[in-house]
Parts: structure tokens; sequence; C-alpha cells
């Protein structure tokens, strides 16, 4: 039965919160402080979940209904309410002109030309997934070196520390863009490297593969990518400083490639 203004006014604190229902998952939650809280009960996925609706007496109950059909209309379109509030509240902070995110958006704009579509699509994945849901909302000025380590820190534990890696070099030149374009007055991780962060990575390496194994090796091996067999097959062989029968030419045609042993290195 539906709840109405004389009921919500007569209401008084309990020892325990109790809830006065409105009808179609919306109720009044009134604690023993006093407070009185709109929420929303709903299930989306499969999960319950539940949406704030206001504070009563600033959000009246004429309104809260309306935020509850405002809700319901979502769910019916598949949109879960609390997470476009959500949205809602970040994109309002990221307006502000000096929250990180925007900062590093306006960067990777301005790096874009200098970049291929792939490398761009992986440095802005990364940082969509590891650094703006921490940080981006927060003011570029105010962060600080722990807050930088924090994020970095938390990739490496998931093992990934080649990836903490580019990504703490991905916010140091977001930095040194921002003191480009003077947003800020000071870098808080200028001279850092991520090698002052992160733990030393243990490299295991490989034994040389014998010469009389790699003709075995290449008919055995099957390339995830098939552009990769030919660079690798030559690079290989090159290696060897000759080319074995495995890197014959089309048609049997054996090449044969040698180096003088005593010639130096080229350099750079």
């Amino acid at each position: 039965m539906p709840i109405s203004d004389t009921v919500i006014r007569k209401a008084q604190p309990q020892s325990k919160p109790f809830r006065l229902f409105d009808g179609a998952g919306m109720y009044l939650e009134i604690a023993p402080s006093g407070g009185k809280w709109w929420r929303l009960k709903y299930r989306i996925a499969g999960k319950e979940k539940r949406l704030s609706l206001g504070v009563y007496p600033e959000v009246t109950l004429r309104e809260a209904r309306q935020r509850r059909d405002d809700a319901r209309r979502m769910l019916r379109n598949g949109i879960d309410p609390s997470a476009a509030k959500q949205t809602e509240k970040r994109e309002a902070k990221l307006t502000e002109v000096n929250a990180f995110e925007r900062v590093a958006r306006d960067w990777i704009e301005h790096q874009s030309p200098r970049w291929e579509a792939q490398t761009k699509k992986r440095i802005v994945d990364s940082l969509d997934k590891d650094v703006f849901p921490v940080i981006g909302t927060t003011q570029i000025t105010e962060l600080k070196l722990r807050d930088i380590t924090s994020v970095i820190q938390a990739i490496e534990a998931r093992g990934a520390g080649e990836t903490a890696s580019r990504v703490m070099q991905r916010i140091g030149d977001v930095f040194r863009f921002a003191l480009m374009i003077e947003r800020i007055e000071t870098n808080p991780i200028a001279g850092m490297r991520p090698s002052d962060v992160l733990r030393p990575r243990h490299v295991q390496h490989r034994a040389a593969l014998p010469e009389r194994e790699v003709p075995s090796f290449f008919r055995g091996w099957t390339p995830t990518r098939a552009i990769l067999r030919s660079p690798t097959r030559f690079a290989c062989c090159c290696s060897l400083r000759r080319v074995p029968a495995s890197c014959a030419g089309r048609g049997g045609t054996r090449l044969t490639h040698r180096t003088p042993r005593g010639e130096s290195r080229l350099s750079g």
C-alpha cells in the first residue's frame, strides 16, 4: 500500500532501522538517528541492487516517485540506473579542465598524429583500464607521488610488470604535457623511473638452439600469426651466419650466406 506524507511525518525512529514501503520497489528507510532516506530495490542481470533516491524532506514523496519511475524506465531499456548515476557523476567531475583524465585525453589528442591506430588503441585501453578509474577524476594539481605509485604497484601486483612500466611512462608523459600547457607547476614524478617503483623482474633465459635442431624446430613450429613465420625463420638463419637447408628458398633453391668472422660489428 502506498505511503502518504502524513504517514512519513508521523513516523518515529526506533531502536533499529525500519522501512516504509511505497510500492514498485521504493521505500523510505528510517534510521535510529531520525534520518530518512529514499531507496529503490531492483534486480538486473540476476542481481539484486539498491539505488539511493535522496533524503527526505529535501526530496519529497512526489519527487522520489518520479525518480523511481525514471529508474524503472532505464531498467526496461536494459540500463542499470546505479551505473548510469555513477557515470553522470563522473562526467560532471570531468568537465573540470584539470581533472587528470581530461588532461590525459588532451595529451592523447595532441599525440595522435604521431601514432598508428593500434598504438593509440593500446595506450587508451591501458589508461581506461588501470588509471582513469582510480585517479581520472582527481585534479591533476592534487596528485601526489604516492597516488601514482599506488596505481603502478596495483598493476604489478596482478603479475603485469611490463604493463606497469609502460603505464608509468605514459602517466609521466601526461604530466610533462600538463607542464607544457601550464596546467601544473610541478611534476610529482619528475626524474622517477619505473625501476624506482617496481620490483626487479627475474628473467629466465632459455638455452641456445643448436644448429642441428633448427630444421626440426621449424617443422614443428606453428606461429599464432602467419606473418611472423618468414621473418623469424630469416632471423634464426642469419644468427647462424649461413642459411641451412631448412631455410631454402622456393623450388628447393638453397641460398648460402656467410659473414666473415673477422669483420667488426656494425655500429649505430
